[in-house]
């Protein structure tokens, strides 16, 4: 999952009806490790919470992976994104993350 920071937390998108969407509304704990693109992790896995942001809150996720992203960001929601949210029928949501420690 692509991730970017802003003000000392870690944001993420995805469809509202994903698996990881699901898991965290029951166990918000969550693991993390930096990774190349394919998903092998590159460095140490950190622990933390996670959370479904509301709706207004969607904006800091989606302005934290555009800084980070820019047109990639675009094009995935386009595309990808785009393609699973009209094939589950369901809207996107924006993931918070806080590390420990």
């Amino acid at each position: 999952m692509w991730l970017a920071s802003g003000g000392g937390r870690w944001y993420g998108y995805t469809p509202a009806r994903s698996w990881k969407v699901g898991r965290i509304r029951r166990n918000p704990r969550v693991e993390v490790a930096p990774s190349t693109f394919e998903g092998t992790p590159t460095g140490p896995w950190r622990s933390g919470w996670a959370r479904v942001l509301s709706g207004r809150e969607l904006r800091t996720a989606k302005q934290a992976m555009t800084v980070k992203y820019g047109n990639r960001f675009r094009v995935f929601v386009i595309t990808t994104l785009f393609g699973s949210l009209r094939k589950h029928g369901g809207r996107a949501v924006g993931l918070e993350i806080n590390l420990d420690g």
